[in-house]
């Protein structure tokens, strides 16, 4: 299947519309296109527009970059969404409600992020949902199961982005467990007794698959990781190292 640009960007902003948005005011959808009608033969997704997506974008020869973050770069042909990636149906948080088994999930504020039950599981249960969701975290953890009912994690509050700015209502929830891409303070300053910080690369990675459903005949490559990443972030998972702390 052959798509222009013009046909790629009506699919995605019809699928991802901007009235979800989170955050309206920022820049959203196409940017730097000069030729609607070039054919779309490849695109790339990141998280983050950073100086070594876009040299590996124009090495590969990618027709249209598919960026999370709203950076516009200029002289590239991009498509950036942000939270309208998070908010929209099937799109981020939806990701990680599925990916988490969420069960009579409802949001935590607007369409950003869920709250729902699980299945008694215990830290290491949900620490597993997550490595299969997204890899091994790359943020901080903590976890002290002696504040649990019985040691077991009931309900679970995620928010794939922005999730520092959304901990009060999270805890507001009533949640056992909070699992995000990012916070702004220390896993366990944030008030619940699990919390599992991803990295917010990891945590919005898996956008991908949602480009590549709308537009199935394009290849759509995810950035590797260690080009693309987010101000702060360090690499490796330290999982291991700093899951459990009682």
């Amino acid at each position: 299947m052959t798509l222009t640009i013009k046909e790629v960007v009506a699919r995605t902003t019809s699928r991802i519309p901007h009235g979800v948005s989170w955050t309206p005011d920022e820049p959203y959808g196409p940017h730097g296109i000069d030729d609607w009608e070039a054919p779309v033969v490849s695109m790339l997704y990141c998280v983050t527009p950073t100086p070594a997506v876009v040299s590996y974008f124009r090495e590969c020869g990618h027709s249209l970059l598919i960026s999370h973050h709203p950076y516009v770069i200029p002289g590239i042909p991009q498509l950036v969404f942000h939270t309208a990636l998070d908010c929209c149906e099937g799109g981020l948080n939806d990701m990680w409600r599925d990916g988490l088994g969420l069960q009579d999930a409802r949001h935590i504020d607007g369409a950003l992020g869920w709250v729902g039950r699980v299945e008694p599981l215990n830290y290491w249960d949900l620490l597993g949902r997550v490595i299969r969701t997204c890899g091994p975290p790359w943020g901080d953890t903590w976890s002290d199961e002696g504040q649990l009912e019985g040691g077991v994690i009931r309900s679970v509050a995620v928010c794939s982005g922005l999730g520092g700015y959304v901990a009060d209502l999270a805890l507001a929830t009533g949640a056992d467990a909070y699992v995000t891409g990012e916070l702004l303070c220390p896993a366990r300053d944030v008030g619940f007794p699990c919390v599992i910080e991803t990295g917010h690369t990891a945590s919005e990675a898996m956008g991908v698959k949602l480009f590549r459903d709308i537009v199935p005949g394009i290849e759509v490559e995810r950035a590797p990781f260690g080009l693309d990443w987010c101000r702060g972030e360090t690499f490796g998972p330290n999982v291991f190292t700093r899951s459990l702390r009682t």
